[in-house]
C-alpha cells in the first residue's frame, strides 16, 4: 500500500547553495530557501513534486522565461518564481 505521507528530499548543504541558486534569476524567499536547505523539495501525497528540488526550480524558471511560445500565449513570467506544481498543469509561484 502506498504511503499517503509527503516525502522530503535530501537536504541541501549551505556550501552547495550559492552555485545552484544563482542561476534561478534572483534570491529565493527566505521560507522557500529554508525548506530547500532542510529537504530540497517535497513529493506530495499523490507522488507529485509539490515543491521542486532546487535543480528543477532553476530549470523550469529558465525554461518559462526563454520559451517564445509562452511569451505569445501568456503574460511575461519574469516577475514570478515558480517552485512547484499540483500535477495537473497548475504551477505554484511567488510574485
Amino acid at each position: 500500500m502506498r504511503s499517503r505521507t509527503p516525502i522530503s528530499g535530501i537536504p541541501l548543504t549551505s556550501q552547495c547553495w550559492p552555485r545552484r541558486s544563482g542561476s534561478s534569476g534572483g534570491e529565493l524567499p527566505a521560507g522557500l530557501r529554508q525548506l530547500l536547505l532542510e529537504s530540497n523539495g517535497i513529493i506530495g501525497q499523490t507522488s507529485v513534486d509539490t515543491v521542486w528540488a532546487i535543480e528543477q526550480i532553476v530549470e523550469q524558471n529558465l525554461y518559462f522565461r526563454s520559451d517564445g511560445s509562452f511569451a505569445r500565449l501568456y503574460m511575461p513570467f519574469d516577475a514570478l518564481l515558480f517552485f512547484g506544481d499540483n500535477g495537473g498543469g497548475d504551477q505554484f509561484a511567488f510574485v
